[in-house]
């Protein structure tokens, strides 16, 4: 059997018509999609039913099939500041003090933001037995000082039981509501808690003639002597040693003689003190 080639390009005229599933007509004509399209394509349809929106807005279901332009309403993160240092910081303040070696500064966007902030680092104490805490200070435009806890023993406290002294992780998060858009700087603050020590420690103690005190307060120890100069002195004493004291918060050192000069009359009252209830013991009897 013979076969027959035809010549599609030359055998085919005219057109097809819409009906046969042709265009009716000899060509297509090209669409200019930015001018020679109008109207809009609804939601049902794939599209947003929409001709333009509105800047740094979003895209929202007003209704099952349409869709409006509408604001940002969730939060978001605008802004991320940190602070690193290697430095050390130490105090022996009983009052928090701010480690001025880091901090980060912010400016909110707003007076309705709030401001998640992390503190990460290690402490440790000089001593065992005894007790850090921790708090995040915060300060507006160069105001003053406000620490977060709101409360003395801060966000964190380390204390080093036994005979041993640990370095551990000195963490700290809080989300503060500052309620303001001026400049913020947040700083980590320390402050020693005292605890039980091998030797006395007094922290704004005042002698009161019913012992109803704190520390060392023998009739023949250096820091009766002390007090018994200044009542008002803020003191540590190791040892009960002359050599070994720590003049705190400002408190101006004593000589060294001035006190052992104290000390030697606080015997001699205290011995005399003595002799004088034996001998009226003795009389009584």
């Amino acid at each position: 059997m013979a076969l027959s080639k035809i010549d599609v390009s030359k055998m085919i005229t005219g057109v097809t018509p819409l009906t046969n599933g042709g265009t009716g007509g000899t060509s297509i004509p090209a669409t200019n999609l930015a001018s020679g399209v109008t109207g809009t394509l609804p939601v049902a349809s794939g599209g947003t039913g929409l001709t333009s929106g509105t800047t740094d807005q979003l895209l929202k279901f007003t209704g099952t099939t349409t869709l409006a332009s509408s604001a940002i309403s969730t939060g978001k993160v605008l802004q991320v500041v940190q602070g690193t240092s290697t430095s050390q910081f130490s105090t022996s303040s009983t009052s928090f003090v701010k480690c001025t070696q880091i901090s980060a500064t912010i400016t909110p966007s707003a007076s309705s933001s709030k401001i998640l902030i992390h503190i990460m680092g290690t402490v440790q104490t000089e001593q065992y037995t005894r007790d850090l805490f921790m708090d995040i200070c915060r300060n507006i435009d160069g105001g003053s000082d406000t620490f977060l806890s709101g409360v003395n023993s801060g966000f964190l406290r380390k204390y080093d039981g036994g005979t041993t002294i640990e370095i551990v992780n000195g963490n700290m998060n809080y989300l503060d509501s500052p309620n303001t858009s001026s400049s913020i700087v947040y700083t980590p603050a320390i402050r020693f808690g005292g605890g039980n020590t091998p030797w006395s420690r007094v922290w704004r103690i005042k002698y009161k003639t019913n012992n109803n005190s704190h520390g060392d307060f023998s009739m023949t120890s250096i820091l009766k002597s002390i007090i018994a100069i200044n009542p008002n002195a803020i003191v540590s004493v190791e040892e009960n040693n002359v050599d070994k004291i720590q003049w705190l918060e400002g408190t101006t050192p004593i000589n060294k003689t001035e006190i052992l000069n104290k000390q030697n009359e606080l015997k001699a009252n205290y011995n005399e003190k003595n002799i004088k209830d034996k001998e009226r013991l003795n009389t009584q009897h």
